[in-house]
């Protein structure tokens, strides 16, 4: 687009000295100031070559409009900035065409997101609808987006030109102090494909989310535990009782979690599966479990048995599907019958469990009822147990059946989890 005045030949006036080439007459001022008011309508409104109208226009819409005539709601006049001046969310999936080019400027002036829809149908003109510059619904986020939409005569359709940094391209940062356990949370993510939405964690203890509510295809989700408290990431948790919401992770058996003020995950959405899927996770630090009597046992009749400050070290920190286990238990006691090993249950190591074709052991430290220091092992065994770790000494001899508060046993592991 460009600003045309015609040119004219004009006659310079002949001033009194007889020279020419300062003046011109009032006849010559009219015609450059006709074409300079025709630039702008006659009424002060900005159009170049009819392309670009600039009346302004503002509106406290919400909901979604379809086919909006905004001329219309404008009285009648041309609009050419829309201020969007919603206190709650405004979409839109079109806007009546115009008879000719035309350039309309949208601004979030508002407390609500406004949401252009890419193509959709709801607009029953398709003359009316909008595409937008990836094929995705562009959000404007509140009280700052801004977009340029331009009239395509040919293809009969509003093309987004130009956005500002505040839409899908740009990540979205929310945070939540949200506690206890959230199926369908719904924060307040950026409702839009391709949207990248920074969720800060800030929870004073346990949080445990089962699922996200709308999800759109190729939206990402990234989680950041800021807060005091830790924060657990449920696989297909059916909590969220839209199936859509859920999450996939990949270990599947416990939950994902994330150290207090330290974990991060992302998550993108899958449009075919449906389902939030896990991408990226970093616990952030070791977990140390809350401490359970009853998972620490003997194999057969054997007793094994723990205060909570015999527990010097109990944690875990998964990456990935693998798990590793560090344990230093001290003053420990068995009683019973004499057996081969000692068991620690999976709820002192994430709640996972082990999968059929796993077997791994790790190196231990133990001295049996204050004897000598000697060497042991730890392993899992699936086709006995796959929710216990197994602990036996190096030469495959029974633990004490009477040993009070005088066993020491120190190890870790690292295995595959389901």
């Amino acid at each position: 687009m460009s600003i045309t005045i015609t040119r004219t030949a004009w006659t310079d006036a002949t001033l009194p000295d007889g020279s020419d080439g300062t003046t011109i007459n009032n006849a010559e001022k009219t015609t450059i100031y006709n074409q300079i008011d025709g630039l702008f309508n006659g009424t002060g409104v900005f159009a170049l070559g009819g392309a670009l109208a600039l009346g302004r226009y503002t509106t406290t819409t919400t909901g979604t409009k379809n086919d909006w005539d905004i001329d219309t709601d404008n009285s009648g006049t041309t609009v050419g900035i829309l201020r969007c001046n919603n206190a709650t969310a405004l979409t839109i999936t079109g806007v009546k065409a115009p008879s000719t080019e035309r350039i309309l400027v949208i601004g979030s002036v508002g407390a609500g997101t406004v949401t252009l829809k890419h193509q959709n149908a709801s607009s029953t003109t398709a003359g009316d609808r909008i595409i937008t510059s990836d094929a995705n619904d562009l959000v404007l986020l509140a009280g700052t987006g801004l977009c340029y939409l331009w009239y395509d005569t040919t293809t009969a359709r509003w093309r987004v030109i130009a956005q500002s940094a505040e839409t899908a391209s740009t990540p979205f940062e929310i945070s939540t102090t949200s506690t206890g356990t959230q199926n369908d949370f719904a924060p307040g993510i950026a409702t839009s494909a391709g949207k990248t939405t920074i969720l800060r964690c800030n929870n004073a203890s346990l949080l445990t989310i089962t699922g996200f509510a709308s999800g759109l295809a190729g939206q990402r989700l990234i989680l950041e535990s800021i807060g005091a408290g830790q924060v657990d990431l449920s696989h297909q948790d059916t909590g969220s009782t839209t199936a859509a919401d859920r999450l996939i992770n990949f270990a599947t058996s416990g939950k994902t979690s994330l150290a207090a003020g330290a974990g991060t995950a992302e998550y993108v959405y899958d449009g075919t599966t449906a389902r939030w899927r896990l991408v990226n996770h970093d616990q952030g630090a070791y977990i140390t479990p809350s401490f359970t009597a009853g998972d620490f046992t003997g194999s057969g009749s054997l007793t094994w048995t723990l205060d909570s400050g015999d527990r010097s070290t109990m944690k875990y920190y998964l990456r990935g599907r693998r798990l590793q286990v560090q344990f230093f238990l001290l003053t420990t006691s068995q009683g019973g019958t004499a057996a081969t090993s000692l068991r620690i249950a999976n709820g002192q190591w994430g709640g996972f469990t082990v999968p059929a074709s796993t077997n791994m052991t790790g190196p231990v430290i133990q001295a049996d009822n204050g004897g000598t220091q000697g060497s042991g092992f730890v392993k899992t065994d699936p086709t006995t147990d796959n929710a216990k770790l197994y602990v036996f000494k190096i030469d495959g001899t029974n633990w004490a059946a009477a040993g009070t508060n005088n066993t020491t046993v120190i190890g870790s592991i690292e295995f595959e989890v389901s």
